[in-house]
């Protein structure tokens, strides 16, 4: 399907955000009856309260944490995750007002809701009783919203599961609440690689999402802030995303604005790291965009391919590539300015390089200090030395063209340590697709900025 822009116009509002990045207190044993579970889950809602009177300290009117913030995800059993779950109420209730022992964690997050007059957005595990379950229950990774009262605004069931055998899938059915004149859609982690709710999210209109995310980084390809700030710029919304600050393996936190990076937090260092970002966001309260679908030929499936050109850039040189992986072209042109030993590869890849979910993918990047590092790289399509890069272009411009399947077209551009190359995709990064949509076209310039990579990630559904 195709979607064609609509403009329309659109009433705008402001309000104050907060996103944490949170080194949690992380379980000491992975066998834990529901006294431990509790008292570890308090230990970090303790936190919690703490990092939210700062945010309202700051004005702000929302906050949101991580995904398994609560508990972790090492917990990877229906039973090893049993003790943390809870049968988390329904739209309206106020936990706070009435606890109970099955309910105590769902309580305490309400009752810091209520405190604090904040609207509270937390990750936690929802438990629901069912005979068409083998073991007599569903387990749901669960993203959970207060009012200002406490109340229950919404809670959303993971609808993509990483690697969670301990849950059940969501149904995949857009959730959204109402918080002072704003409408918020919720997502967790792994559902930003697909249509699901997404798309249906943004066809009720939704212009805001919350997003809690336990993110696994793999520079330098999808790390979590240049997926965010991607994601956010190709579906022309603003992304509250938290994720937890246990080191440069799972970090990366921001408030984007249509692609603009209002605030965002990336650790590069082993060592956890807690971080409150808050920011001022612009919302509008209709959709800047309407979608119609229309139909549309796709070619036939083809294998997964693959191609590369490894090249040492030299100072005041300019290069030019093309590679193919199937229908797929990538054309690359780069001019450098300065550059000492790094090496970089253009490639191109369509089919499974990350095996969970097709992909189109065409890359710049830095790959190491010799041609076999890009090699090993492209294959694993993740740096796992992390060499650092020195080199920097003065123009950069990557343009796909061919039968792209991708609805979402990440552009996804890092600088040093894997930050954010630009804050913003109307600075020194700008992206377009053609008008028939069937090449998108990606140009930077450097600025004196050293320049890791530069992808774009079409995402096959």
């Amino acid at each position: 399907m195709l979607s064609i822009v609509l403009l329309t116009v659109a009433k705008q509002t402001q309000y104050t955000a907060a996103v944490v990045e949170h080194a949690l207190v992380v379980p000491k044993t992975l066998r834990m009856n529901r006294t431990m579970a509790v008292e570890l889950m308090r230990a970090n809602l303790n936190e919690y309260d703490g990092l939210i009177a700062e945010a309202k300290r700051q004005s702000a009117q929302i906050i949101v944490f991580p995904e398994d913030g609560l508990y972790s995800p090492s917990f990877v059993t229906r039973d090893g995750i049993f003790p943390f779950l809870e049968p988390i109420p329904e739209n309206g209730a106020i936990p706070c007002l009435n606890p109970t022992p099955e309910t105590i964690t769902v309580s305490y997050a309400s009752c810091l809701a209520r405190k604090h007059k904040i609207v509270l957005v937390i990750n936690m595990g929802d438990i629901v009783k069912s005979e068409k379950s083998p073991d007599g229950r569903f387990q749901y990774n669960t993203q959970v919203a207060f009012d200002e009262e406490g109340r229950i605004l919404q809670k959303y069931h993971k609808s993509h599961l990483y690697h969670e055998p301990q849950f059940d899938a969501g149904d995949g059915l857009p959730k959204t609440f109402e918080a002072f004149g704003v409408r918020f859609g919720m997502m967790i982690c792994f559902d930003i690689m697909f249509d699901t709710p997404s798309k249906a999210l943004f066809r009720e209109g939704v212009t805001d999402i919350v997003y809690s995310t336990w993110w696994v980084n793999f520079s330098p390809i999808i790390n979590a802030i240049q997926v965010q700030q991607g994601f956010s710029h190709d579906k022309n919304i603003n992304l509250i995303a938290a994720n937890p600050g246990i080191g440069f393996v799972s970090s990366g936190t921001g408030i984007y604005n249509r692609g603009k990076a209002l605030t965002s937090f990336y650790n590069p260092t082993k060592n956890p790291m807690t971080k409150l970002l808050v920011a001022n966001v612009t919302t509008s309260t209709s959709p800047l965009k309407d979608t119609v679908d229309i139909e549309e030929t796709r070619s036939p499936e083809i294998p997964p391919a693959m191609s590369f050109t490894a090249f040492v850039p030299e100072a005041f040189h300019d290069y030019e590539f093309i590679q193919h992986a199937g229908v797929l072209t990538c054309h690359f042109k780069c001019s450098v300015r300065n550059a000492t030993d790094d090496v970089y590869a253009a490639f191109a890849l369509s089919g499974f390089g990350f095996p969970l979910f097709p992909q189109e993918i065409c890359g710049l990047f830095k790959c190491g200090t010799s041609k076999k590092d890009c090699e090993r790289v492209i294959q694993q399509l993740r740096d796992k030395e992390g060499t650092a890069a020195h080199t920097i272009f003065d123009t950069f411009e990557i343009h796909m063209k061919g039968n792209i399947q991708g609805n979402t077209m990440l552009p996804l551009v890092f600088g040093v340590g894997d930050q954010l190359y630009s804050s913003d995709f109307e600075g020194d990064v700008k992206t377009s697709w053609s008008e028939n949509r069937d090449s998108y076209h990606l140009i930077g310039r450097g600025r004196d900025k050293v320049l890791h990579s530069a992808i774009l990630f079409s995402l096959v559904h």
